[in-house]
C-alpha cells in the first residue's frame, strides 16, 4: 500500500505543481505585449499540461480508487473520504471538460493568429472569451485542489455518523 500511496502523492505533486507553473507563466513580463512571447508561454503551458498535469491527474485517478478498494471503508462512515472523492470528481470534470480543452484552443488560436500575421490585438481579441473561462475555472481548480488536500491530510469528521 505504501507503493500506491507514494504514486498517489506523486500524482498530487505533479498535478498541483503544474497548475502553479501555469499561474507563474501567466506572469511572464511582456506576455501580453508580444505575440511571440504569448505563443511561447502558451506552448510551455501546453507541454506542462500534456506531460505533467494530465499524467499527474491520471496517477491520482488510478491510485485513489485502488487505495479505497484495498481498505474498503464505508463512505457513509468515513465522511472525509467521501467529500475528498466528490471534490476529486469535480476537479477531474473541470480539468477534462473545461481547462484542458480551453488551454489547447487558446494555444491553437495564438499559433494560427501568429502564422496568419494577425496583430497582437487581434490575437488577444480572438482568445478573450477562452481566457475569461480559464481565469474563472483555473482558480476554481486551485481552490478545490487545496481543499481536497487539506481534507486528505486533516481527515475531519464532519459530524457524527448516525447509528443504525
Amino acid at each position: 500500500m505504501a507503493f500506491i500511496r507514494f504514486f498517489h502523492v506523486l500524482g498530487a505533486i505533479m498535478f498541483f505543481g503544474s497548475v502553479l507553473d501555469h499561474v507563474a507563466v501567466s506572469q511572464i513580463p511582456g506576455l501580453l505585449e508580444d505575440a511571440r512571447t504569448l505563443l511561447v508561454g502558451r506552448q510551455f503551458i501546453g507541454v506542462s499540461a500534456d506531460y505533467v498535469t494530465m499524467p499527474g491527474l491520471v496517477l491520482l485517478l488510478v491510485t485513489g480508487p485502488i487505495m479505497v478498494i484495498a481498505r474498503r471503508p464505508s463512505i457513509l462512515k468515513v465522511r472525509w473520504l467521501g467529500v475528498h472523492m466528490l471534490i476529486a470528481v469535480l476537479i477531474t470534470l473541470n480539468v477534462v471538460l473545461v481547462m484542458y480543452p480551453v488551454g489547447q484552443d487558446i494555444l491553437d488560436l495564438v499559433a494560427r493568429g501568429l502564422a496568419d500575421g494577425q496583430s497582437l490585438e487581434q490575437i488577444l481579441g480572438s482568445i478573450k472569451d477562452l481566457a475569461d473561462q480559464e481565469a474563472t475555472f483555473g482558480p476554481l481548480s486551485v481552490l478545490c485542489t487545496v481543499v481536497t488536500i487539506f481534507i486528505a491530510v486533516i481527515k475531519p469528521r464532519f459530524g457524527r455518523v448516525a447509528e443504525a
